[in-house]
Order: structure tokens, then C-alpha cells, then sequence
């Protein structure tokens, strides 16, 4: 009997077979496989006891098998994905895709996976007209990095006409649009943030955001005039004070300009005697 268990253990381990606990969360996993927490538990608890060449083998065997499934190839997929294989995941994506048309967590990441190659226009003909909010927000940065930004704004445009009051997707909006150079466009939409705003620190909050983008931008004079709104509106020895004078000072210790540092703070004492920061 010893000799038993002890050649199934060995056997197990030889050809890769999930200990207990990675079965149960990989049991799990397929009945939820878009879960971050129950893929990460899974991994976590193959790896205590067999090694990645094992789970990987396993893996594939369990998706390419004729009990496989779309489960099972999109867990490899992800895996794929998740380790790097780019390449790699993008086939099994399409395959899953072949099996299910109607995807549509497997469709953005097949579009995501060729936007990642630079196939921009690939991605969007994968995206197809979806105008939910993920899919429409990468429309819009692929239509964008070809060159087609009036119709990448209008795509965004579209989605906050849809949702006039989701402060989460015009954050998110805000920080897509800096991180595709759109400076101007983040600034014009921050204003509205701000201007839709109803509680005071969260405007005060939301100023200070755009004073540090019309920095990005380059206009100095109007991100000190934005920090100077949130200064006059804080109170005396608060924390928002204190963010806001240390963004002013900010603005001319990056450009290492002690007079100008000098001069606005001797304005500002003139102005604000009251405010004992400024002494």
C-alpha cells in the first residue's frame, strides 16, 4: 500500500498533475475565469509544491485536450498573457473566439494584444462598433494613434453625453487623455470636473489636478493661477494650504528659480498676512 501512494505521488509530480488545493481553485476558476484573485490563488498554490514548466505543460494539455473546452483554452490564454507570451495568447484568444463569437472579455483582449503590436487598425476592426465603455475608451486611443484624433475625441465625447454624471469615467477619461499627449483636451475636461463638482474639497482636490496638468502643458502662469484658487479658498493652517503652497513653491524650485520663489511669496504674504504659512 505505501508503495502505491508512493508511486502515485511520484507520478503525479512526473507528469504534472495539480495538487489538491490548485484543483479546487482551478475548478473554481472555470466557472469564473475572469477572476484576478482566484487565477493569482491558483498559480500561487501550483507553484508551492510543482514548478512552472509542470503547470505550463498542464495547462496546455488541459485546453488542447478533447475535454478542454473554452474555460480551459482562455485560463491558458490568460496565462499566456499574463507571463509575456503575447504572441501566444493572441492565437489562443482567437481560437477561444473561434469557439465563441461572442466573447466580448476575449475580444478586448485580442484587441488589446494587437494594439500591443502596433495593429491599431487590427484592434479595431476586432472592436468592431462596441459602444460599451471599454471597448469605446480603446477605440478611441487606437483611432487616436493613427492619426484620427477628431474621431477619437467624439468616440469619449459620446460615452460622457451617455453618462453626463460619472465623475469615475471622466477621471479615468482625464488620464487617458494625458497619457495620449491631448493636454489641452485633459485641461478643457478637468474643468468640467471641477465645474460639476458640488463638494469643496473634492473641487479644491480636482483644481490642484488641473493646475498640475496646465503645468504638463507647459503654461506656468496658468497652473500658479489655479493653485492660487485653491490657496485663497483653504483655510488658515489646513492641509489643503499647505498642498497648495507647496505646489507654488514647486513651479519655481523645477525650474530652479529662487528669485521668482522669492517674489511670489512676498506677494502672497502682502495679500494673505493672515495666513502664518506664508511667514
Amino acid at each position: 500500500m505505501k508503495g502505491f501512494i508512493f508511486l502515485l505521488l511520484t507520478t503525479s509530480f512526473l507528469f504534472g498533475v495539480p495538487v489538491e488545493k490548485a484543483e479546487k481553485y482551478h475548478k473554481l476558476l472555470l466557472e469564473n475565469v475572469d477572476s484576478e484573485i482566484l487565477m493569482k490563488r491558483f498559480l500561487a498554490a501550483w507553484l508551492d509544491e510543482q514548478d512552472q514548466e509542470s503547470l505550463e505543460e498542464w495547462l496546455e494539455t488541459e485546453a488542447e485536450g478533447e475535454s478542454g473546452g473554452v474555460a480551459k483554452r482562455r485560463i491558458w490564454a490568460r496565462y499566456l498573457d499574463h507571463i509575456g507570451a503575447k504572441e501566444r495568447a493572441l492565437e489562443q484568444y482567437k481560437e477561444v473566439l473561434k469557439e465563441e463569437p461572442d466573447d466580448t472579455k476575449s475580444e478586448l483582449a485580442v484587441a488589446r494584444l494587437q494594439a500591443a503590436e502596433f495593429d491599431f487598425q487590427g484592434a479595431l476592426e476586432t472592436l468592431g462598433e462596441r459602444e460599451d465603455i471599454e471597448a469605446t475608451t480603446m477605440r478611441g486611443t487606437y483611432e487616436h494613434r493613427l492619426g484620427n484624433t477628431e474621431e477619437a475625441l467624439k468616440l469619449w465625447r459620446n460615452l460622457l453625453e451617455k453618462k453626463p454624471t460619472d465623475r469615475e469615467l471622466r477621471e479615468d477619461l482625464v488620464s487617458l487623455l494625458r497619457q495620449e499627449d491631448l493636454g489641452k483636451e485633459a485641461c478643457e475636461l478637468q474643468q468640467e470636473l471641477i465645474e460639476l463638482g458640488k463638494d469643496p474639497f473634492q473641487r479644491a482636490l480636482d483644481q490642484l489636478d488641473l493646475g498640475d496638468i496646465q503645468l504638463e502643458n507647459g503654461s506656468k502662469e496658468e497652473a500658479l493661477a489655479s493653485y492660487r484658487i485653491v490657496l485663497t479658498a483653504s483655510g488658515s493652517d489646513s492641509w489643503m494650504e499647505r498642498e497648495a503652497l507647496y505646489k507654488l513653491s514647486e513651479v519655481f524650485r523645477r525650474e530652479r528659480d529662487a528669485d521668482g520663489l522669492q517674489n511670489c511669496l512676498a506677494k502672497l504674504r502682502e495679500e494673505m498676512p493672515h495666513r502664518l504659512a506664508l511667514q
